[in-house]
């Protein structure tokens, strides 16, 4: 997945993923320099494993965006139910589980670094 890199490069080329991926930037939530982290809109994704999520039913997908931006804990957000347009908010507050590209309708928002949204890419 773009911005991210394997965490243990020998395991990735053996076909043995458990170490999972870290992200080549990083964040730069609370910190002083006055860069922002941002949100990058990866579609067609199977969601993270939500073990360590928090959701609310009512929220609108900008509220959820706000409530994400506003916890340095939180990588990433999406809707909650992505039926007729979509509704509800579904954050991550840890580690990026078990997600990959996918033949479903769902976006996901992760968190990236200032550093790396610049350019042509969109501060959401």
């Amino acid at each position: 997945m773009e911005g991210f890199e394997p965490r243990n490069p020998e395991e990735w080329e053996a076909s043995d993923w458990v170490s999972g991926c870290i992200r080549k930037k990083l964040l730069q939530c609370g910190n002083r320099s006055g860069n922002w982290d941002g949100f990058w809109k990866i579609a067609r994704v199977k969601v993270p494993n939500t073990r360590r999520a928090w959701y609310n039913v009512s929220m609108t997908l900008g509220e959820c965006e706000i409530a994400c931006k506003w916890n340095c804990s939180c990588t990433a957000y999406t809707s909650l139910d992505i039926r007729n347009g979509g509704s509800g908010c579904l954050l991550w507050l840890d580690e990026l589980l078990d997600t990959r590209k996918y033949d479903v309708d769902q976006d996901i928002y992760i968190r990236m670094s200032a550093s790396k949204l610049e350019g042509p890419y969109v501060i959401l």
